[in-house]
C-alpha cells in the first residue's frame, strides 16, 4: 500500500475510508486543518 507523492499519508487513509465506508466516518472540515471523526458503534 503506497501513498504516492502525498507528503501526508493520513489524507489518502482518510479518503480510501471516504470512497469504501463512507457511513463510518464523521467529515466536520474538510480542508487544512481537517477535522475528521470516527463514528462510535458497530465496527
Amino acid at each position: 500500500m503506497g501513498y504516492g507523492e502525498n507528503r501526508n499519508g493520513v489524507t489518502t487513509v482518510i479518503k480510501r475510508i471516504k470512497n469504501t465506508m463512507p457511513e463510518k466516518l464523521m467529515v466536520y472540515y474538510n480542508t487544512r486543518p481537517r477535522l475528521y471523526e470516527a463514528k462510535k458503534g458497530e465496527i
